[in-house]
């Protein structure tokens, strides 16, 4: 725990407690942690249904491909980065490896660290288990130290 104080215009709040924890994984979505993850295919496309966002390439992912899925809170670094620098320089692997719900299908990531282009995101890439189910709307979940991220960002599977 920590005490947090937050202070506006001259003006500081009362001390509130915070838990401070190593990680605490989300994964970027379209809608703001809801709907559409921002899972991407090796070709570039999101792994949404085709022609879904207007804009944008989308196709479903098919089993036994590999995806990008961009996500935040993954906790520490191999090796450690200084804060607000990009990835570029050298590859970073999360101290921890996250586990990956597709459908509630589990699946071990090959890469789990820093996106060489953004600062702060991480990057987690992964291979879809064949029995992943399809569909436009399949839960994506990262499972990392006891939690379990929500069931509301979802990605589409086709055949």
């Amino acid at each position: 725990m920590a005490s947090v104080v937050v202070t506006r215009d001259g003006v500081s709040s009362p001390p509130s407690q915070v838990l401070i924890a190593p990680s605490s994984p989300g994964i970027f979505s379209v809608e703001f942690g809801v709907g559409q993850a921002i899972a991407i295919n090796l070709d570039g496309s999101l792994a949404a249904p085709t022609n879904s966002i207007p804009g944008l390439a989308t196709r479903p992912v098919r089993r036994g491909e590999t995806m990008i899925i961009l996500a935040t809170g993954l906790g520490a670094v191999d090796p450690p980065i200084t804060s607000g620098n990009n990835s570029l320089d050298t590859l970073r692997s999360t101290l921890q490896k996250p586990t990956i719900l597709m459908g509630g299908v589990p699946s071990i990531p090959a890469f789990s660290g820093f996106s060489p282009e953004f600062v702060g995101v991480y990057q987690i890439n992964v291979a879809v288990p064949d029995n992943v189910p399809i569909g436009d709307a399949i839960p994506l979940q990262i499972q990392m130290n006891g939690l379990t991220t929500t069931d509301k960002v979802t990605f589409a599977v086709g055949p």
